[in-house]
């Protein structure tokens, strides 16, 4: 099995590092792939302690967000160099932190009244300044603990995707925090890949249907195909139907695009290579992998 979407608490997920590896050491997975948003931080830190753990590939990954003509969404890339990427603006730490920090004074009062009980504002503050975690994680692993599921569920907040969509990036919730100003556009994304040799994804096209009635993945996919800033496409995603599947294999057949896949996985609950459609075939990345 292959699963080439994955995160870690260095980004959004709510699973270590190590509790990734070893799941996806359990799972018996082929290749992995750590695609943190706008984060290396997984291979930094590997550089530093030698994988253990993992015995099948792991494939350099990283999940960048974008926004283009008011829409946003994230490219995957995958087979970068790791120190060259790293020197790129996006990475850049203390640019990081501070926007982290700015999300985190405008979404903490809101939680705090909506009656969450919650770390103190300088425990976040000392967990974002340590380790470039993203604020919106932080605060979610505090709601998602036992003592807030009463409060949180009285809001029809039941998962991480609840939490995200129906607050966070809901711009009809009093929970709405804007993130869309950090993003950069899909092109500057798109060189940021591959200027450090690097393969770019598009990545889950139909994932916002139904979440955000302005984006518009297909819309998305027809601008970066024409103006030749991806490689390939996200075609097997968590939940993306058959029909999407199909849709998608003929536009990468057609415009002759890679294919990746992966399961979006955030918490150590979910199983890594399988999603709504089955297992994730491994043969898909046989003509880029290598």
């Amino acid at each position: 099995m292959i699963d080439l979407h994955t995160h870690t608490n260095f980004s959004d997920g709510m699973q270590t590092l190590e509790q990734l590896l070893n799941k996806a050491e359990n799972s018996k997975l082929k290749y992995l792939s750590i695609t943190d948003h706008d984060s290396i931080d997984s291979y930094l830190e590997l550089k530093k302690s030698k994988n253990d753990i993992f015995n099948g590939e792991l494939i350099t990954g990283t999940e960048l967000h974008f926004l283009q003509d008011e829409m946003y969404n994230e490219l995957l890339g995958y087979k970068f160099n790791v120190d060259k990427i790293s020197k790129s603006f996006m990475f850049d730490k203390a640019k990081k932190q501070e926007q982290q920090l700015e999300f985190l004074y405008e979404l903490y009062p809101k939680l705090i009244k909506k009656g969450f009980k919650l770390l103190s504002m300088d425990e976040y503050i000392e967990k974002i300044l340590s380790t470039t975690t993203f604020a919106v994680t932080e605060c979610g692993s505090t709601i998602f603990n036992d003592e807030n599921k009463e409060i949180r569920e009285k809001h029809g907040i039941f998962t991480n995707s609840d939490y995200k969509a129906k607050w966070i990036h809901n711009k009809d919730s009093d929970m709405y925090v804007n993130v869309l100003k950090y993003y950069p556009n899909m092109k500057i994304v798109s060189d940021t890949i591959r200027d450090a040799g690097g393969l770019v994804f598009m990545a889950h096209v139909f994932r916002n249907e139904g979440r955000n009635a302005k984006n518009d993945g297909k819309y998305l996919l027809d601008y970066a195909v024409k103006n030749k800033l991806i490689d390939g496409v996200e075609v097997y995603y968590k939940n993306h139907t058959k029909e999407q599947v199909n849709y998608l294999l003929d536009f990468c057949n057609e415009h002759s695009l890679y294919i990746c896949g992966g399961t979006d996985s955030h918490i150590l609950q979910e199983e890594l290579g399988i999603i709504d459609t089955g297992i994730i075939p491994v043969n898909i990345i046989d003509n880029w992998i290598n």
